[in-house]
């Protein structure tokens, strides 16, 4: 019988030969010598060459301690990958919010490119996958702050200040000074109040003889 025959390098159970990792033909009687005094291995009814890799379902001839087992089915059973680095990454991904981006298709890209089920003896792919996602995270740039308001500001003021006091047209300067360039949209708070202080100084234009701007000369609301 072919039933319970078992040792450290191979299991025969229930007319299968179970084995726990990939080989190639030549790698598993290798791996079987000291057990199997022979051994063919077959796919479609064709004997396998020793450097085809052995698959579910190929069939075994081998004699195993004086025992001969003809048309043994092989299961191998190999241990998953682990791909918890790999969805540790994506949620990580996914907690970002795309919009901040100027370009989040690479990391959707390293995502789509996950392929799961891989077993053990691939781990490395699959934590090159994890790898190129988060580098992927780590490349990302985020979109320019929104200056639109700030410019829009700016087109409004006088050109002519020499009418305007001097602490009006002071205080004026000192919102445009205070304007700082090429901030990203996590600034966009900080671009905003530059927006405010400037269009409050606009509005605090003063002329010289302290009497309310006139329409013709109060710049242009935004």
């Amino acid at each position: 019988s072919s039933r319970g025959i078992q040792s450290e390098s191979l299991t025969i159970e229930n007319d299968k030969l179970l084995l726990s990792e990939q080989f190639t033909v030549a790698q598993l009687k290798e791996h079987l010598y000291a057990d199997v005094g022979e051994i063919n291995i077959s796919r479609n009814g064709s004997i396998l060459s020793d450097d085809a890799i052995v698959k579910n379902g190929d069939t075994v001839s081998l004699k195993v301690r004086d025992i001969k087992v003809d048309d043994l089915e092989i299961a191998i059973d190999i241990e998953k990958a682990d791909y918890s680095k790999v969805d540790e990454a994506i949620n990580m991904a996914n907690s970002l919010d795309k919009n901040l981006y100027k370009d989040f298709s690479k990391v959707e890209e390293a995502i789509s490119n996950v392929v799961r089920d891989l077993d053990i003896t691939k781990q490395n792919e699959v934590d090159a996958m994890a790898k190129a996602i988060n580098d992927a995270v780590k490349a990302l740039e985020y979109k320019d702050a929104d200056y639109s308001k700030v410019d829009e500001i700016i087109s409004t003021i006088p050109k002519d200040l020499d009418k305007y006091t001097k602490e009006s047209v002071k205080a004026l300067n000192e919102a445009l000074d205070a304007i700082v360039r090429d901030l990203d949209i996590m600034h966009q708070t900080e671009v905003n109040k530059m927006a405010a202080d400037l269009l409050k100084a606009v509005e605090g234009l003063q002329l010289q003889d302290k009497q309310p701007t006139t329409p013709e000369d109060k710049p242009e609301q935004p």
